[in-house]
């Protein structure tokens, strides 16, 4: 991974630019209901004493105008002019010292000076922001100023402060905090990150400064020996090594960390690079993960920074393509703007990392090592086979049956808020080839009903528009048909269909979904299932009382039989009987031809029964949808 993320800074570097623009990141905000968000400007007057707020309009260009590289990391220090967040609360304890202290510029320094002079007190070593004399201090917000500046912790202090610096910009700009995408330091109307010394500040202190305790010895990247290295991997998000736990280090001894993974300048350079262009050009989302696309290249060819850019948006639509039905048209209409990529696309292979972000860290959650251009291509393709399998079939719109990664979210019980490593693991094993566990698959399937039976979706993600019982298990057989087409599930007995006396529609679906006999039986008995459900319905039973006859722990084929005997009467009741005679004649027929030789668990009894019942479901609310469609129109005339 670390070899594919140096390659890439690498291919970057090539595209002309320098290393502090090479470092430009994107802040975090949501741009797509269209809302304006802001820079705004922490100006200290020195003429008027007062600090001052200058708003601007964020663009696309505004992270490379105002040099924001982003945040500085947990225990590293805040010397950034340009942040985002929180981390404005900085300038006003020790951003300025750093930047007089680092920045090679005596103008600047002298400048920082007076400010620190004019809006600051010193504290042993020291600065905090004279908060009482200030213009922003308001003696009606209750807090108290002497108590704010008395604080032990800059922590502390910094916690008072904030709400009267947002306070204040939101009165006298009209900007709320939720719309500032960058804060940026500005001395009497200047900006600070746009100072050349700056630039070349933050240069160094990217690279130099993680080399102050670097020894010679062998790149762990690069294989270069007696060479600079250093085992210091601050400033990369990623982490490659446990560099912050002694037990990892040789010996147990901190100094031996550099013996584990050791850097040399070059490359360091390079994976900074990488990283950079990772977060901003080739990141998605998936079961709200992070995924990283790491492209590596068979052939490198130099690429100019526009057509970098272009392929790279080729790239992150292309492998994403399986996940969401927008990102397969995007890719599609990418292909306009980059015609060659068709014919090179095989020079690539692909590295997929997921990770978890916090506001501390990112953890590594799983990675996906070399996956090639053929992989996405049959991914796609069998996707959309059953996707137009589906609505031949099943008569829905594309969307409601189209089968992307980011639609299985919704087919499995998921806790809320909590990263589920099981969907992780499909994911995986998908883009690697590797087969998936069915039984864990129909596990997961009839709990998903059990938490619909039972009304429990609060703790889950299970609710909204594709979460209708009927809808989520259909989708749950095309996804275990999916999976058999990859040839990641064994496919077994399959039944020939055309000797049922059923429906054509009923024959259709058994056959593409390959069910055996056994499967076939139990479907067939949830198809009445839903026969005598749809009755119930209609007689103002909105809750379906047969199905509170399924039990969603598992149910035997010692409790099948009665539960058989049982839905018999209950179709003789609700005069359901004569219509379906032939469908029960076919399951009570199967049934009984492989009732000693009975293969299915508990579980997948319940998984087939409910299929059938969602099968039926879906035909009938088809079937009332085109009525009234045609009933609609009919009035119209």
């Amino acid at each position: 991974m670390i070899e594919g993320i140096k390659d890439l800074g690498e291919l970057v570097e090539d595209s002309g630019e320098g290393f502090a623009d090479l470092l430009i990141r994107q802040p975090k905000i949501n741009t797509k209901n269209n809302k304006d968000f802001y820079v705004v400007g922490i100006n200290f007057n020195l003429q008027t004493k007062f600090l001052e707020f200058r708003e601007s309009v964020y663009s696309s260009n505004s992270p490379r105008e105002f040099l924001f590289v982003g945040n500085s990391s947990a225990n590293t220090p805040k010397n950034k002019a340009t942040v985002s967040g929180e981390q404005v609360k900085y300038f006003f304890t020790q951003t300025l010292p750093l930047l007089r202290d680092g920045v090679q510029d005596k103008r600047l320094s002298d400048l920082i000076d007076e400010v620190l002079s004019t809006f600051f007190v010193k504290k042993g070593e020291s600065y905090r922001f004279d908060i009482k004399n200030s213009n922003i201090y308001d003696k009606k917000s209750g807090i108290d100023a002497d108590d704010l500046m008395n604080k032990k912790k800059d922590k502390d202090f910094l916690k008072g402060l904030l709400p009267l610096l947002y306070k204040k910009i939101e009165q006298e700009k009209g900007v709320k905090k939720n719309e500032i995408a960058l804060f940026t330091l500005m001395l009497n109307g200047e900006y600070v990150a746009k100072r050349s010394t700056y630039k070349q500040y933050i240069a160094n202190d990217a690279l130099e400064g993680n080399f102050k305790s670097a020894k010679r010895g062998t790149c762990y990247v690069c294989g270069n020996s007696n060479t600079q290295v250093t085992a210091n991997t601050t400033a990369f998000k990623l982490k490659y090594y446990i560099t912050d736990k002694i037990n990892f280090a040789s010996d147990f001894e901190k100094e031996n960390f550099i013996k584990n993974l050791a850097i040399c300048k070059d490359c360091y350079r390079k994976i900074l690079e990488g990283e950079v262009f990772l977060e901003n050009h080739l990141q998605s989302r998936i079961f709200g993960l992070t995924l990283y696309i790491i492209p590596k290249f068979v052939f490198r060819t130099a690429l100019s920074r526009k057509d970098l850019h272009r392929r790279t948006e080729t790239i992150k639509y292309f492998v994403t393509s399986p996940n969401a039905l927008e990102n397969y048209e995007r890719f599609k209409n990418q292909l306009s703007d980059d015609m060659s990529f068709k014919d090179e696309k095989n020079n690539y292979m692909f590295d997929l990392l997921l990770v978890k972000k916090t506001n501390s860290a990112v953890k590594i959650n799983s990675l996906v090592k070399d996956v090639p251009p053929s992989r996405i291509d049959t991914l796609v393709d069998k996707q959309r086979q059953l996707n137009e399998w589906a609505q031949n079939n099943l008569s829905l719109s594309e969307k409601d049956w189209h089968l992307t990664f980011n639609s299985l979210y919704y087919l499995f019980p998921v806790h809320k808020r909590v990263v589920d490593k099981f969907l992780v693991n499909i994911y995986t094993a998908i883009m690697e080839g590797k087969e998936v566990s069915y039984r864990e698959l129909i596990d997961k399937f009839v709990k998903v009903a059990k938490v619909n039976a039972y009304e429990i979706t609060g703790q889950y993600n299970i609710n909204g528009r594709l979460n209708n019982l009927h809808n989520t298990i259909l989708k749950q057989n095309l996804f275990l048909e999916y999976l058999k087409e990859l040839n990641l599930l064994e496919g077994g007995d399959v039944m020939d269909v055309d000797k049922l006396d059923v429906k054509k529609e009923v024959k259709e679906f058994l056959r593409e979904m390959g069910y055996d006999e056994q499967k076939t039986a139990l479907f067939l008995i949830g198809y009445l299932v839903g026969e005598v459900g749809s009755a119930q319905f209609d007689a103002g039973m909105k809750n379906k009382p047969i199905l509170r006859k399924i039990i969603y722990q598992g149910m035997s084929i010692k409790r099948i039989v009665p539960f058989v005997n049982e839905l018999f009467e209950k179709l003789i009741q609700y005069d359901k009987l004569r219509y379906n005679e032939q469908v029960f004649a076919s399951a009570k027929s199967l049934l009984d031809k492989n009732i000693n030789n009975w293969k299915l668990s508990d579980k997948e009894n319940v998984f087939y029964i409910l299929s059938g019942y969602s099968f039926n479901t879906l035909k009938r609310m088809t079937s009332l949808q085109g009525s009234s469609s045609k009933e609609e129109s009919l009035n119209k005339n």
